[in-house]
Formats: C-alpha cells, structure tokens, sequence
C-alpha cells in the first residue's frame, strides 16, 4: 500500500499542495491547511486555507485524511513498533535540539561559561533502544529516509526496502537493497 497521494487546494492567493498531515494546523481558532508563505502585495505573507468555510473544501481534505488514518493503520499492523519508533526519534531529535539551545544560551551568558550547563537527558530512553527492540520498524524508517534522497537510485532502493518490510520481507533482504543501493535500476 502506497502513501496517499497528496493533494491540492486552491486558494485566491496560490494553489497549496497538501504532502502530510502536519499541514493541517489550528490558526486563529480556525481549522487550516498551512500553505507556506507567498508574496503578497510586495510582503511575504504566510497563506492558509480555511476549512470551516469551505464545505468542499473541508470535504476534501477529510476523504484525504481518511485515506492517511488507513494508510497508518496499515503500516501499524505490518510494521510492528513503527509509530513508537517514530515517536522516540521525534523526541530524541526534540531533545537535542533543547540540549543545544539551552547550551548556545549558556555560552552567551557572561556570568555562567559553563558553570551551570543544561541539563543532559536520559541517552538510555533513546531512539536506539527501541531501533533494537522493533529492528523491522528501524530497517523501514531508514529506507523512508532514502526516499529524501535526490539520487534516484538511492531513492528506488529506498522505496523498494521499505515495500520489502511492509509485505513481510526479510529484514536481511531490505538492508542488503539499501547496503547495494549503487547497482539498483529501474
């Protein structure tokens, strides 16, 4: 099963292509899709597009959303450990980046060099962990992360692992298609 494919909504300004479910946000109290930003009278202005508005629109957007409850459910039920794995990531990601801030800020202080450096987390509640205990949720994450890549074999090997895990593949098939992603054609 494919990820849903994405979709557009126009808009007076531009027309916005819904990728992820991250763009649908609450702005001002009102259910949005977040369109980035866009020139505007000579301004760069952040667009977005109502759904409480718009009935086809919002009508839309939920058969959308559906499709990508379906699609999660889906990965959930052949890719053991995925979402928990995708959430430990966020948060070690979220974590360091606290740590590094909290660091930079230290710094700056004149009158604490390093006398009282941030709090350090938990290094063993980490993605890693987790990667061990679910290996086929790890396997599948690091192929997603080739679908970003902008060598198209790369990308193929990315995709074709990550369609290995989800229909019950070996893990061992999967890592050898990233491991070898140089001699892949389509």
């Amino acid at each position: 099963m494919n990820k849903p494919n994405p979709i557009e909504i126009e808009t007076r300004v531009k027309v916005i292509k819904l990728e992820t479910l991250d763009q649908i946000v609450t702005a001002q109290g009102r259910k949005c899709v977040d369109g980035g930003t866009a020139t505007v009278n000579g301004k760069s202005t952040r667009i977005y597009a109502g759904l409480d508005n718009n009935p086809e629109r919002a009508a839309k957007v939920a058969a959308w959303v559906a499709e990508w409850e379906i699609y999660n459910a889906w990965q959930a039920s052949n890719v053991p450990g995925l979402a928990e794995l995708r959430k430990a990531q966020d948060a070690a990601y979220n974590e360091d980046y606290r740590y590094y801030q909290q660091f930079e800020k230290m710094m700056e202080d004149e009158q604490n060099d390093g006398v009282n450096p941030p709090a350090a987390y938990n290094k063993q509640q980490t993605a890693s962990v987790l990667a061990a205990q679910f290996p086929r949720a790890a396997v599948y994450l690091k192929a997603e992360g080739y679908l970003q890549a902008s060598n198209d074999k790369k990308y193929s090997a990315g995709k074709k692992a990550m369609e290995i895990i989800a229909t019950g593949g070996t893990i061992e098939e999967a890592e050898v298609t990233l491991k070898n992603w140089t001699t892949i054609w389509d």
